[in-house]
């Protein structure tokens, strides 16, 4: 394993929250904010406002990260048991079920490869394409996974194996192993990149 295969050599750690609970927090600021009395607003009128419900098909009810792909308006629903749902939200209708995706907990995009990746509990990605959404492979890099993040500069995934307190580099070209990381981490979780070639990964102890 050399530092040229991997991240490792700049890999900085932080132990913020989950990526998910920060967007959940900023989402919730505005609506706090617009409790003050508004000049412009009429009173008692509320920044966010409910604009439809869309009721999903399936029961599970274990659900994890959101991913957005804005230049094909898909949210991608990681539903856990029942693999990702696509969700088109200009026809506020699901559009697609991506297959060979159970297990799902994050949706990995790669826009510059077209490409999107799963991070499936199992320590396997489904590979599919982003125009048709179609299923390319499904492919093993360890035990365990949850969440991960695409690095265009090296073009690769970093995805976080918690149960197995380490980090897998997958070359997003290739869909092959690169490198294994372990981390001193029990309870790794969501990670970016910083755009230099180096992610942010949250160690929540």
């Amino acid at each position: 394993m050399t530092d040229q295969n991997i991240l490792t050599a700049r890999l900085r750690t932080t132990v913020k929250r989950a990526a998910r609970f920060a967007v959940m927090l900023a989402a919730l600021a505005p609506v706090g904010a617009a409790a003050a009395p508004d000049p412009v607003r009429p009173s008692g009128e509320t920044f966010y406002r409910l604009q439809s419900a869309v009721k999903l098909p399936g029961s599970v009810k274990g659900w994890d990260y959101l991913t957005f792909d804005e230049l094909h308006h898909h949210l991608f629903l990681n539903r856990r048991d029942q693999g990702v749902f696509v969700f088109d939200v200009r026809l506020r209708k699901v559009v697609a079920h991506i297959a060979r995706s159970e297990g799902a907990n994050a949706t990995i995009l790669a826009p510059d490869l077209g490409r999107g990746f799963t991070s499936n509990g199992d320590g396997t990605t489904t590979i599919f394409n982003l125009t048709d959404l179609k299923t390319v492979d499904r492919v093993r890099f360890g035990d365990s996974a949850d969440a991960g993040a695409y690095d265009p500069v090296t073009h690769q995934i970093m995805f976080a194996m918690g149960d197995d307190q380490a980090l897998a580099f997958v070359d997003a070209r290739t869909g092959k192993l690169v490198a294994t990381l372990k981390m001193p981490s029990k309870k790794l979780e969501a990670s970016v990149p910083d755009g230099n070639g180096s992610f942010f990964i949250n160690e929540r102890d």
